[in-house]
């Protein structure tokens, strides 16, 4: 059967418009497009094309296929399947599962990675999410934040904040102790029914508190259910109050006071602003307590003499405390 042409009439509907708008863009998605196409493709695609299209749902295929490349393609195309999901009721039983995968020390990195985490805070916002889920989130995030640069580890760590206040649940993470009576009863095995862990001391007396002897946590396991998340701790909040970015550390210095509904939680918009420039600045622009820097633990005697308890080597007079050091002095040791 001949289709019939479009008339003078026919175009004059918003319809026919929405109808080839439609087919231009599943026949474009289906074609074999290099990375560099379908990136530009899919950047804007749950906002400028996929609220117009007659049927959403046929670009589930190709967004899957998407996914299937891997790295930003991959990051890109789960912002359509999200909208899918959300607005559509696409069923995509392994969103979590992918999302979870996405978030390596690698994607931190990229130019996109304000939109996976973006993402990822949007789609961990519901309240009937399953608490091993969360935690693993939690402890990725976590381990996210001490490999990466500290601009990435300024971004993860409210993103840990939010989620902890959200979900109560996970809250024993920020402290965790495990009690005589819990590992009797897991019987000499790990949280993730895997190796055992060291012996317990037979002094130990019921209900008496012991620290993990190791994280259970598998950061290798891609299934969020095996990585044994909830039974692990956030330990890597302690080291984050050491970072050596004080913008860092004191945005982990946040956790240290009760987490409950009642506080705001951090704003994601503000941490995704945050880059080595806007750091370095912001240190550039600090004075120091009292205008001195301290570069020593010990004032040394001379410029170019012993140390204080250090002996001076024999036939090497060492020069006054007070004698005037000139550039000319120095250049031979220093390329001028």
């Amino acid at each position: 059967k001949r289709e019939r042409s479009l008339t003078a009439q026919d175009w004059g509907d918003a319809g026919t418009y929405k109808k080839s708008f439609s087919e231009a863009w599943l026949a474009l998605l289906a074609a074999p497009l290099p990375d560099d196409v379908v990136k530009k493709a899919l950047a804007r695609l749950h906002t400028d094309v996929v609220p117009f299209l007659t049927r959403p749902l046929l670009l589930a295929d190709a967004l899957s296929a998407a996914y299937a490349r891997g790295g930003v393609v991959a990051v890109l195309a789960l912002s359509s399947l999200f909208f899918l999901i959300q607005n559509h009721n696409l069923e995509y039983a392994l969103f979590y599962q992918h999302l979870y995968a996405l978030l390596l020390p690698t994607v931190m990195q990229v130019k996109f990675r304000g939109r996976l985490l973006r993402l990822a805070d949007t789609c961990l916002k519901s309240p009937l999410l399953p608490a091993y889920l969360v935690a693993a989130f939690l402890k990725r995030l976590a381990r996210l934040a001490l490999a990466t640069p500290a601009p990435g580890a300024a971004v993860a760590l409210p993103i840990i904040y939010n989620l902890l206040r959200r979900h109560p649940a996970c809250l024993p993470l920020i402290h965790r102790a495990v009690t005589f009576d819990e590992a009797e009863a897991e019987g000499g095995e790990s949280a993730n029914g895997g190796e055992a862990e060291e012996q317990e001391p037979r002094n130990l007396k019921k209900g008496e508190a012991r620290n993990l002897s190791r994280d259970p946590y598998r950061m290798e396991e891609p299934d969020p259910y095996k990585t044994g998340a909830l039974q692990s701790s956030l330990w890597e909040l302690q080291a984050l109050r050491r970072h050596y970015c004080p913008a860092v550390a004191k945005v982990a210095g946040v956790f240290l006071d009760p987490i409950t509904r009642q506080r705001p939680e951090l704003s994601l918009a503000e941490a995704l602003q945050v880059s080595v420039a806007s750091l370095v600045e912001e240190q550039a622009g600090k004075r120091a307590k009292g205008g001195q820097v301290a570069l020593t633990f010990e004032v040394p005697a001379t410029l170019l003499g012993a140390w204080p308890g250090v002996a001076e080597p024999e036939g090497e007079p060492s020069s006054g405390a007070g004698e005037l050091v000139t550039v000319g002095a120095l250049a031979p040791f220093f390329r001028l």
